[in-house]
């Protein structure tokens, strides 16, 4: 039976595999797991399902954090930035609370405290926010040279609510200090699901895990890894968006089921050799590896520059695992799919995400791949395989993918 290789290249209206590359002076929101930023364990948490802490900093006011019922104040968030920061703007939003089920829910005063110490001391208090009662948002602009690699965030208070405490999103702008700290994941992380092992060599990262002899296949951008799964006996296949921090020895981030839902939480500590799984991570190219385990090759090591469809030449690595599939299977044929996030219009998104994919086949078929065996064609936005309201959604989104099709 011949197949049709569908290559689903789902490239962003910013960088594909990577976050936005802001101009130098521009500042971003810092807390952003797709730019490394871990959220430390010990906020308290009413249900860790429906208002876990996670929700506080991921863009989606429609959803937020809740205390644990009858926990004492004060409540804090401490986040490990993955590099310095120059901080300019501090945000907090708290106008979808339960206010109606719940009188006097809705967080009041919260203090800002920074760290260049440790994730454990060192911190200094830098300015406070008060909300109104009922549900309010307010920023509050930061003294210049405000600096900091740990921030705190401590909810003083509510307005009366003797149970729960809740607060909908919060985000601080800032400008990185420095380049991009590299790092290596390779080691064993302890998650809630069993240990995973990995194993980087330069930005390409494998991994596996042993629960239905799952499979990881991904690329490194800094201290965050974007990650295609995959479980050979069930045949199952997803993404996952993971952060190195602590000095490399914690992990922390989320995963995404085949349809695109959120799946669950990947934080751990790293362990010794002797605790981690049986599994060894693929050692074949892993674009092929993909493709014969779950008929599906998600690759984010293509990327572009914003806005444009010519792939920058840290690309390179993961063209050419194509192109090796390309020559060692002539039988294959490879449709080209570009894909983006949501962001920008639907027809921007649509006329980008075709550029690029025809881009793609543009390069093979200059290494010599025969244009008959290559077609591109764009999605754009419409075929999501994480939550677009997230940052890290939105990186997963912007993507590279091989689907075996009859």
């Amino acid at each position: 039976m011949r197949f049709l290789c569908a290559l689903m290249l789902t490239l962003g209206s910013t960088l594909l595999a990577a976050e936005p590359k802001a101009a130098p002076s521009a500042a971003v929101d810092i807390l952003d797991l797709s730019l490394g930023t871990l959220l430390l364990p010990g906020t308290s948490e009413d249900d860790p399902a429906s208002w876990p802490a996670r929700s506080v900093f991921d863009d989606a006011k429609d959803r937020g954090w809740g205390s644990a019922k009858g926990a004492a104040f004060p409540h804090e968030f401490v986040f490990e930035l993955a590099q310095p920061y120059a901080l300019s703007e501090w945000m907090v939003d708290s106008k979808a609370v339960q206010e109606d089920t719940y009188p006097g829910i809705a967080a009041r005063k919260m203090q800002l405290s920074v760290s260049m110490e440790s994730r454990n001391k060192g911190f200094k208090p830098v300015t406070t926010i008060e909300l109104a009662k009922g549900g309010d948002s307010k920023s509050v602009k930061l003294p210049e040279k405000t600096t900091a690699r740990w921030l705190k965030i401590t909810v003083l208070s509510n307005w009366g609510n003797p149970h729960y405490t809740q607060l909908m999103e919060t985000a601080i702008q800032g400008v990185p200090m420095g380049p991009v700290p590299k790092v290596d994941f390779t080691g064993i992380f302890g998650t809630a699901d069993g240990p995973i092992r990995f194993q980087q060599k330069g930005d390409a990262i494998l991994g596996c895990y042993d629960y239905q002899q799952g499979q990881l296949t991904g690329r490194v951008k800094g201290s965050v890894a974007t990650l295609q799964w995959r479980q050979e006996e069930n045949k199952s296949s997803g993404t996952a968006l993971v952060v190195l921090g602590n000095g490399g020895q914690s992990l922390g981030g989320e995963w995404y089921t085949t349809d695109g839902s959120f799946g669950g939480r990947w934080d751990g500590p790293k362990l010794k050799p002797n605790e981690g799984p049986k599994c060894r991570p693929p050692s074949d190219n892993p674009v092929a590896t993909s493709l014969k385990s779950a008929k599906r090759a998600v690759l984010y090591g293509i990327r572009f520059a914003s806005d444009s469809h010519v792939p920058l030449p840290e690309s390179e690595d993961s063209l050419n695992e194509v192109l090796a599939v390309l020559k060692n299977q002539n039988t294959l044929r490879l449709e080209v799919q570009g894909h983006t996030d949501s962001t920008s219009t639907q027809a921007h998104n649509q006329a980008l995400s075709t550029k690029r994919a025809e881009a793609v086949v543009k390069w093979l078929t200059d290494k010599g791949i025969a244009p008959v065996r290559l077609r591109g064609k764009g999605y754009g936005s419409s075929h999501a395989v994480a939550d677009n309201k997230t940052p890290q959604g939105r990186t997963l989104n912007r993507r590279v993918e091989l689907i075996l099709i009859e």
